[in-house]
């Protein structure tokens, strides 16, 4: 199955990990009719609209719900399931029009983040266009829900994207969204050997932009309710970093340490293959930690 690509680009989504993401899935005994998968941290939403399109795609009648807690972030993904996308590309390409090319000339990248603010409660979806030109492509809004991030060195065509946005419109319909912070969303939704709970919370180590405040006391909530709901029969995935420039996350390596049954795998950020423990660039060690058994060895591999 060709994955979708996301619409919201920003490094760390989770694009690239998704066939091990499906392949645990696929082997957790729970891909049968009724499945529910909560993608608790959606984010750019590629977790929630490709493992919709493999649902369907396998033909297994399956409940997919999107939660992201970032309200900014969550009101251009809904509106990307809202709003035609001949009218999100046809608004993507006047902006380009209007202020690109954006790349060497921090002028116009100014210029196209004020009308993008000014024009957010209307269209949310015109964040996609400032995002794709501002530094590393990372999206970042201040308190006030204006985007605040710096000009990156990159341009972008909409048009080369209407294949992914037009996916990503028709796979969200499907999609159940909500944005509440992660552990009322669990008080509200219920857990059992058909659901599967994918975590990507904020990484503790990596003081990352999106970080709202997450701490290591909020890792250990979020490891303590993933356990509790694995209690009562429910599977979890959860994607993190155990090592970042020089720091660890002692608490996710104790986490691991003294829970024999959990299964490991760990992320070679080179080629996003499945590999030994290494040292990667700037020393991240990225994994993916989970109460499914699964044999991902040739996931991936040709």
């Amino acid at each position: 199955m060709e994955i979708i690509d996301n619409m919201l680009r920003y490094n760390g989504d989770k694009k690239e990990v998704l066939p091990y993401i499906m392949e645990l899935v696929r082997q957790s005994g729970a891909m049968k009719d009724g499945v529910i998968f909560n993608d608790v941290f959606g984010g750019s939403g590629v977790v929630s609209i490709n493992m919709a399109k493999m649902f369907e795609h396998e033909d297994v009648n399956a409940l997919v719900n999107y939660n992201e807690y970032d309200k900014c972030c969550y009101r251009v993904i809904e509106s990307l399931k809202l709003t035609s996308p001949d009218v999100v590309m046809s608004d993507l390409e006047k902006l380009q029009a209007q202020f690109g090319p954006t790349k060497g000339n921090k002028d116009a990248f100014w210029a196209m983040r004020d009308f993008v603010n000014a024009n957010h409660d209307r269209c949310p979806w015109l964040d996609i266009g400032i995002v794709r030109c501002a530094f590393s492509s990372t999206p970042r809004w201040n308190g006030s829900g204006g985007f605040n991030n710096s000009p990156g060195n990159r341009d972008w065509n909409p048009s080369d994207h209407w294949q992914t946005l037009y996916d990503t419109h028709c796979w969200l319909t499907s999609v159940c969204m909500s944005s509440h912070e992660s552990m009322a969303f669990f008080d509200m939704n219920r857990t059992g050997n058909d659901v599967i709970d994918y975590l990507d919370p904020p990484y503790t180590i990596t003081n990352a932009n999106y970080m709202h405040g997450w701490s290591f006391e909020h890792d250990l909530k979020l490891i303590d309710m993933a356990e509790n709901r694995a209690l009562s029969g429910g599977k979890f995935i959860m994607s993190n970093v155990l090592a970042h420039r020089g720091k660890r996350n002692h608490i996710l390596e104790d986490w691991i340490k003294n829970n024999p049954d959990l299964n490991v795998y760990y992320i070679d950020k080179k080629t996003y293959k499945i590999a030994r423990l290494l040292d990667t660039d700037h020393g991240t060690v990225e994994v993916l930690i989970t109460n499914i058994k699964g044999d991902l060895e040739n996931v991936g591999r040709d």
